[in-house]
């Protein structure tokens, strides 16, 4: 959370900040590696973080920090970013949104998860082939897990929105098929989750989980027409 004590300071303001210890995310290191960047957020991102912390214990600590702002650089706007630092900026915010998802920060996670969406979405589609397939991926990555986030506070209907953004961009992923047939079974729309289900397992017929949760649906389905067949029995009786 110091990022987000500094966020708020003032020029040479001074800040003192008390986390418990162990605190969930006191600080996400610079020493990112290439895996990480690319990363979903099912993926395992070490942050390696460069604050040194006291081994486990049964005691009740806490750890404090002294903050002074001396400086600060000023930050171009977006429309002033060349494509590298566009990129370089989404890459890094995608990482921290990874770092928070993680540690179950979901409103945190989203916040950076989206603003790394702002950065690619500022970026046309007149670029090289590389370059391109490289805008697409990160778009779809943003999207994928901007849905997970929602998926994870089950806001399904966003959920099957940002999946369906991702699809656009990537019609066989998996991942996208998968969370958005999870959504739309929460939702008992059965049938759009069968079909989503279905076209994973198309594509990646040894998908246990996929197929776990295709005959998880089943189960559902069957329940929920018991329930409305006996609902009816009733009313007509």
């Amino acid at each position: 959370m110091l990022d987000k004590c500094v966020e708020t300071m003032k020029l040479y303001e001074v800040c003192e900040v008390q986390f418990p210890y162990p605190a969930p995310g006191a600080g996400i290191g610079s020493n990112t590696t290439e895996r990480e960047a690319n990363a979903d957020v099912t993926d395992v991102a070490r942050d390696g973080s460069t604050i040194a912390l006291p081994e486990q214990s049964s005691t009740n600590l806490s750890i404090g920090f002294r903050i002074e702002l001396l400086n600060f650089p000023q930050v171009p706007e977006v429309w002033e970013m060349t494509v590298d630092e566009r990129m370089e900026m989404a890459r890094k915010q995608k990482t921290i949104g990874v770092h928070w998802y993680q540690r179950d920060n979901l409103q945190l996670a989203l916040k950076r998860f989206r603003r790394a969406l702002c950065f690619v979405t500022t970026l046309n589609e007149n670029f090289e082939d590389e370059d391109q397939k490289e805008i697409k991926l990160l778009r779809t990555i943003c999207y994928l897990n901007i849905a997970a986030c929602q998926l994870k506070a089950r806001n399904y209907s966003h959920t099957i929105v940002n999946c369906n953004h991702a699809l656009q961009y990537d019609p066989g992923n998996v991942k996208g098929l998968f969370r958005r047939g999870q959504a739309h079974m929460a939702l008992q729309n059965y049938e759009e989750a069968r079909f989503s289900f279905r076209k994973a397992l198309e594509i990646e017929p040894k998908n246990t989980s996929v197929q776990s949760e295709l005959d998880k649906l089943q189960v559902s389905k069957k329940e929920s027409e018991n329930m409305l067949a006996k609902g009816m029995s009733k009313m007509f009786a």
